[in-house]
């Protein structure tokens, strides 16, 4: 039996195919609009899909640790720009990049903006992005500029789902 998916998004979990729900955009960060097109509810907890549209900014590096996830980003258009550890990478369209758990990392956008396809293992790190987000109804950014980032909260939010901030190359000052 075939089930149609109005936008085309499929997900095969053990011997059945399950239809993702696709088309929540959240704004992370003033910079980036997040679309899930799969989450770890919907592959078993194996997999979180996303569709990523940032616009450059000017915000110190938010460099930072995932030490339950892995990441891997295909940039789809512009140029996206990566650290990894003491390396840095100029990514444009086409690349593929892998940030492994436990990797200190940052990403940012260098071109006007950038789109990319965000796979993350195992699923689940997407209700980081919707705690820390805003939900949108379109794809648009906000026309106001980009707020500076709420450390305290990163910090707060990020260590629920083990994702840790470090304060050395992000900016942010120690808490006393």
């Amino acid at each position: 039996m075939t089930q149609n998916a109005p936008n085309g998004s499929v997900a095969v979990t053990q011997s059945r195919i399950h239809v993702c729900k696709s088309g929540r955009r959240y704004l992370f960060l003033d910079d980036d609009i997040l679309t899930f097109l799969a989450q770890g509810d919907e592959t078993g907890g194996r997999l979180t899909v996303l569709d990523r549209l940032g616009r450059k900014n000017g915000r110190a590096p938010l460099v930072h640790v995932h030490n339950h996830h892995d990441e891997a980003f295909y940039v789809l258009d512009g140029v996206m720009g990566f650290r990894l550890g003491d390396h840095q990478l100029m990514a444009p369209a086409g690349t593929f990049v892998f940030l492994p758990r436990g990797a200190s990392h940052d990403e940012a956008v260098l071109s006007d903006t950038a789109r990319a396809l965000v796979f993350v293992t195992p699923g689940g790190l997407e209700d980081y992005f919707k705690e820390l987000g805003e939900p949108l109804a379109t794809a648009a950014f906000p026309v106001q500029a980009a707020r500076p980032p709420d450390f305290d909260r990163l910090a707060d939010v990020g260590a629920r789902y083990g994702t840790e901030f470090l304060p050395h190359w992000s900016g942010r000052r120690s808490r006393a």
